[in-house]
């Protein structure tokens, strides 16, 4: 985990002010897309994720679910020579 910056504070439209140091060390440019959560591993802390990174993970995760799915596919029943 990096070093903290801050503390910032939030205005009275409960907004923050992203650092342009620290957008610019993570490529993040005005008008960029990004969804919030509260972190599971750390109660209380807020995460921040690009919307690219969410998009990336879940077109991974339903490419790997259609797979499952066509890999999971039943066979037909044959019947057994001689019955």
């Amino acid at each position: 985990m990096g070093s903290l910056d801050g503390p910032h504070p939030l205005s009275a439209k409960l907004q923050l002010r992203l650092p342009i140091r620290l957008a610019r060390q993570l490529n993040i440019e005005g008008g960029d897309l990004f969804y919030w959560r509260v972190s599971d591993d750390l109660p209380g802390a807020l995460q921040l994720l690009p919307a690219e990174v969410v998009e990336r993970r879940y077109s991974t995760g339903e490419r790997l679910e259609a797979l499952d799915h066509e890999v999971a596919t039943e066979l037909p029943i044959r019947d057994e020579p001689g019955s």
